[in-house]
């Protein structure tokens, strides 16, 4: 990938600005980080703001800053940093031409947790990196990246999902994944592809419960995207936490849009994709499937 993005962060935590430093550095992309608002706008003309992608720490002058940078027809990604649960931060977000919201600690389950792969010599590391996270209900999960290391849980992970699920994620309800599909998916390679997986451990056994993945589609600037969670683990915010990541993720990447093909049928996937800014289209040729699609680098309709 040319390293034509620049990774611009405005957060008064300046560990996460070293963080993805180090860890984008390893893909030839740029990060510059910045305290405070005033400070990017010394150092930053917003003329200069056509490429790349902005992360920034909810704040008055951050959303300010943001509604500025629509109304002047920036098309950059826009990911809104909080503490806060990302559903209270979401209207505010929208209203002022924000991609995603994603909440601080889920950063290091997103994207920090390659540094110990891929830089083990890295000392800017925090504790937290192996992306341990919990869900609504309480309970502790983990997020991560997919290896070549997991085929075994890969497979596992297919082959204990109900046919239901099995066909609403491959269209069919296969038994296991092909030794083709298997390779594919366990050899992501950002920023083309990315594939993070939630997983649990059942004493010294971790298992995978949950598996989201984009892949960039080489004839457009565009993603396909697909999430499938394990039956048992399903409504209780996995899929929802995935999503949001993967929209980060691909925004970084300087992605153009996601996109995935969902069955009519696949309401829980309709409903997430919905709540989260997709467009829902009809797919050409085929009554029984939505095309789920958001653009990353353009501004929200009915920015105010």
């Amino acid at each position: 990938m040319e390293p034509s993005n620049v990774i611009y962060i405005i957060d008064s935590d300046d560990s996460i600005g070293k963080f993805l430093a180090a860890l984008l550095a390893v893909y030839k992309m740029e990060v510059r980080a910045f305290s405070d608002v005033e400070s990017f706008l010394l150092a930053i003309s917003t003329v200069d703001l056509e490429q790349g992608c902005l992360l920034v720490e909810e704040q008055p002058s951050g959303l300010l800053l943001l509604r500025q940078l629509r109304e002047q027809g920036h098309r950059l990604p826009i990911i809104l940093l909080t503490n806060e649960a990302p559903a209270i931060s979401r209207r505010r977000a929208q209203q002022s031409g924000a991609t995603e919201v994603l909440q601080k600690p889920l950063i290091n389950a997103f994207l920090m947790q390659r540094l110990t792969t891929l830089l083990p010599s890295q000392t800017l590391a925090s504790q937290d990196t192996q992306g341990a996270v919990k869900l609504r209900d309480g309970t502790s999960i983990a997020i991560r990246m997919m290896s070549p290391a997991d085929a075994e849980l890969e497979q596992a992970f297919v082959r204990g999902l109900s046919n239901k699920s099995k066909r609403l994620r491959f269209f069919s309800p296969i038994k296991e994944l092909s030794p083709q599909m298997l390779a594919r998916f366990i050899h992501p390679s950002y920023p083309e592809t990315y594939a993070p997986i939630a997983t649990i451990s059942d004493g010294a056994q971790e298992c995978i419960i949950a598996v989201a993945r984009y892949a960039k589609v080489e004839t457009s600037e565009c993603a396909e995207f697909a999430v499938v969670v394990a039956d048992e683990w399903q409504g209780r915010g996995i899929a929802n936490m995935l999503m949001r990541g993967l929209t980060m993720a691909a925004a970084i990447a300087g992605i153009e849009c996601l996109e995935g093909l969902v069955l009519k049928e696949n309401k829980g996937m309709l409903g997430l994709t919905a709540s989260l800014g997709f467009s829902l289209l009809p797919a050409p040729g085929d009554a029984s499937i939505v095309r789920a699609v958001k653009q990353l680098r353009q501004p929200l309709t009915g920015v105010e």
